[in-house]
């Protein structure tokens, strides 16, 4: 990964709705991330937390996403920092369109020494029934919500803090699915 990418200041909070101006990441950068991710899902807060299961079965949005399936052409890639083994980063991919489903943000970490891809997680994105967004405290703690349901149908919500080990791997801290405004997790189970 290039080491001379633009850093992010933290802490940043309610990361999905904030824009940010930078030239778009070249293409040989994208290349290079695109390869470390491959073709494998990537991941939801269920990798983390089974109890996030009964959330991610009101909506069912997402769940075998891909970072390989979105577009490459609106990529931006943000330095968090850096933990004692792995460095912290940020991607954005954003297809340009206002609507559900048009902006995904990855946090993602790679080992210092072999570049490798570590963890990695989808911490915000928008569908037709859900909205996760994330805060980043530092490069090794970040909280992700999320929301879900329509106006007039409310879903369960959730909440969660990890921390990213000094080898790189996120570790779940606390999570929680929240019942509705009428006090029930709705959906199965």
């Amino acid at each position: 990964m290039p080491a001379a990418l633009v850093s992010l200041r933290l802490p940043l909070e309610q990361g999905l709705a904030l824009a940010h101006d930078q030239v778009p990441t070249s293409p040989a950068v994208v290349d290079c991330v695109f390869a470390l991710f491959g073709d494998g899902p990537l991941k939801s807060p269920v990798a983390f937390d089974r109890g996030y299961g009964r959330v991610f079965a009101y909506h069912e949005e997402d769940g075998t996403l891909a970072l390989s399936s979105l577009p490459r052409d609106r990529v931006q890639l943000f330095r968090l920092g850096a933990t004692d083994d792995a460095d912290v980063w940020l991607l954005r991919v954003d297809s340009g369109f206002e609507f559900a489903g048009t902006r995904h943000d990855v946090l993602f970490s790679t080992g210092r020494a072999s570049g490798a891809l570590v963890d990695q997680l989808l911490v915000g994105a928008r569908g037709l029934l859900y909205r996760r967004d994330y805060d980043i405290d530092a490069a090794d703690a970040f909280a992700i919500t999320e929301e879900t349901g329509l106006r007039d149908e409310p879903g369960p919500g959730y909440r969660a803090r990890y921390r990213v080990e000094s080898d790189g791997r996120f570790t779940l801290v606390s999570g929680q699915v929240l019942a509705t405004q009428d006090g029930r997790t709705r959906g199965p189970g």
